[in-house]
């Protein structure tokens, strides 16, 4: 059966293997021979349209995240209300906690498409997430770093 603890104890294998999953599409990105337009070479088109579904991905999946820890920190608050003394006490920790978990979910998916920007282009200009944070970047994409 699967309980709170057996996802505790495999927590850090499932980051591992999604950051993982990540680096090694990445890596067959810069192996493959892509499209060759936009006055890139294969590789760097392929990798920049990698980092462009990385930021998709992770924009999409860390709103998901943040709206189901808000939804849900409002329900464990409401229910921890309705009981005891000592169960109320942890529900509003608990809620804090998951409500503070969204705060910060919505800060990465703030800060996550300029920090990539920054790796790919040397700068944190705003261009890049209007054009290349999508599954198909433009072919500009290659050239916003020069």
């Amino acid at each position: 059966m699967f309980t709170l603890n057996n996802f505790l104890k495999i927590r850090q294998y499932l980051l591992l293997s999604f950051i993982l999953v990540n680096l090694i599409s990445i890596t067959f990105a810069n192996h493959t021979v892509g499209h060759n337009s936009g006055g890139g070479t294969g590789g760097l088109v392929n990798i920049q349209r990698a980092m462009g579904t990385l930021c998709v991905s992770a924009q999409g999946l860390i709103v998901l995240v943040t709206i189901l820890l808000a939804v849900l920190s409002a329900i464990v608050y409401s229910l921890g209300q309705v009981l005891g003394a000592e169960t109320r006490a942890r529900a509003t920790v608990w809620a804090t906690a998951m409500f503070t978990g969204a705060l910060i979910g919505i800060l990465i998916y703030i800060v996550v498409p300029v920090v990539i920007a920054l790796m790919l282009t040397g700068n944190s200009d705003t261009s890049w997430v209007r054009e290349c944070c999508r599954a198909e970047p433009t072919l500009k994409c290659t050239t916003l770093g020069k």
